[in-house]
């Protein structure tokens, strides 16, 4: 028997996902037989709501053993059940967590399953669920995913897979996710190699080698046909940074190169269309990223054109790069400082370190260090920053994400100095959900009040810094009820 449950994040040892990728529905309910035998092993005939026949290959899939005829889809899987119920038909993928009987370890299988055969007779609904291994691919997770959804002379995707997948990342959007940008691209000078396959063949492999270059490794990409491209950001932190990839793209794309013994110089007219600004599903976005490319027009002397289906979301990106650069130039020119602040209480005196940059926030400073790669050596230097000052307890601020490096920093300059570890922590923006068991640097925080006291003991947090005394009574009461359950320092006078 298989249970099958949904994924939460509370819960990462047992989990499902069934994702819809927007397949459209076959009017045909039987599938052609090659398309079975390219694409798919396992086969579950329903009928009524009720495993009918199962092959072999479905048995062994799925690790069932028993006969199941006869029984209840929901009992072999509910999320198939709840799919066949709904009436909705597509191509979907789902995991399952097992415990593998020869190794006694548990794994995840990842399966994709269509159920694009359903029809419905006096009430009941008949149909098959066929499905395949999909665990060597990890589909929802690499650039390059199967295959049969791969264009043989580009390599990248095609109109058909990129369009699945897209609509699949979609429908696992979350919340906290950063932006989704669709990337539509033409090539006009691809059509002039028409009556030169060969030629034209080996232009498309370049230009899919120049897009690969350019992007993360989450990021979809696809060979539309004719001369268009399409690209999918996947999650990216911001407009600036969406607009980077897009210059990376056509630049390297529009610079010459040889191929067959002919000098190529190509045109690349890029448009860009946001989740949720221009559209909120595959074919919408790619509409408005592809009306953004016709109106492109090369300037200042480059051979591509980047415009934007929303010109104020345009605007807003090219304001972003614009500051990203300034503030990347004014790091490259060793403008960054640290700014000491002093605290007390009756144990000695505490000082918070953090890196500083005139017209910048500290976060806007983590970020472009972050974007060049160069974070962890901030947050070392940070560190180092402490050895030259005289202080009863050092508190580094630094993102979240880099505490096993500041942890390991701290611990060496504490063996250094001949101090305890107890005299060193880490202080974070963004507090962690909780301190991770072992870690030997503690957690403080800067607290103004704006967050309660029990949150900030969820989090972890042993040490807690206060501006200097005010006249807001209801801090000062704040900050009495606080002493009785953390380290707390006051911060000394200007």
């Amino acid at each position: 028997m298989v249970l099958i449950t949904r994924s939460t994040k509370s819960n990462e040892n047992c989990e499902i996902a069934l994702v819809n990728c927007a397949n459209p529905a076959s009017s045909d309910n039987t599938p052609h037989p090659e398309f079975l035998n390219h694409l798919f092993d396992g086969v579950i005939l329903v009928r009524g709501g009720r495993v009918a026949w199962v092959n072999e290959a479905a048995k062994s899939l799925l690790g069932v053993t028993d006969n199941i005829d006869g029984a209840a889809l929901r009992l072999l899987s509910p999320e198939a059940d709840e799919v066949f119920s709904s009436r909705e038909q597509g191509r979907y993928h789902f995991w399952r967590q097992r415990l593998d009987p020869a190794t006694n370890i548990s794994r995840r299988d990842v399966f994709i399953a269509d159920t694009r055969w359903i029809n419905e007779s006096n009430g009941q609904l008949d149909g098959k669920l066929i499905f395949r291994d999909a665990t060597d691919v990890v589909i929802l997770e690499k650039k390059l995913i199967n295959t049969s959804y791969k264009d043989d002379r580009s390599g990248l995707l095609t109109a058909v897979g990129f369009a699945e997948l897209a609509g699949t990342r979609f429908s696992r959007r979350r919340k906290e996710d950063g932006l989704t940008v669709m990337i539509a691209m033409s090539v006009p000078e691809l059509a002039n190699y028409e009556m030169q396959p060969a030629v034209q063949a080996g232009i498309l492999k370049d230009i899919a080698i120049r897009i690969r270059e350019s992007l993360r490794g989450n990021d979809l990409a696809a060979y539309l046909g004719n001369n268009r491209f399409s690209v999918l950001l996947n999650n990216i932190p911001r407009l600036d940074q969406a607009l980077g990839v897009a210059k990376r793209i056509g630049a390297l794309v529009s610079a010459p190169f040889e191929c067959k013994g002919e000098t190529v110089r190509l045109q690349a007219m890029i448009g860009l269309a946001i989740l949720g600004a221009d559209g909120d599903s595959t074919d919408p976005l790619m509409q408005a990223a592809q009306r953004a490319s016709d109106e492109g027009r090369p300037a200042n002397g480059k051979s591509y054109a980047i415009t934007f289906a929303n010109k104020e979301i345009q605007k807003t990106a090219e304001e972003e790069a614009a500051r990203a650069a300034k503030i990347l130039q004014e790091i490259l020119q060793g403008k960054t400082g640290f700014e000491v602040s002093y605290f007390r209480n009756a144990e000695g005196r505490a000082c918070l370190i953090r890196p500083c940059l005139p017209d910048f926030s500290e976060e806007d400073v983590w970020e472009a260090y972050d974007q060049e790669g160069m974070a962890a050596d901030l947050v070392r230097s940070a560190i180092d920053r402490s050895a030259s000052i005289e202080c009863d307890f050092f508190v580094i601020s630094y993102p979240a994400k880099f505490r096993k490096i500041g942890n390991n920093a701290m611990a060496l300059l504490a063996a250094e100095r001949n101090m305890p570890i107890s005299r060193f922590y880490s202080c974070h923006q963004s507090l962690p959900v909780a301190a991770a068991p072992g870690h030997s640097v503690g957690l403080a925080a800067a607290w103004d009040g704006g967050i309660s006291l029990s949150q900030l003991k969820s989090f972890g947090v042993d040490l807690v810094l206060v501006p200097a005394a005010s006249d807001n009574p209801i801090l000062g009461a704040e900050v009495a009820v606080a002493r009785q359950f953390f380290k707390v320092f006051s911060g000394e006078a200007n």
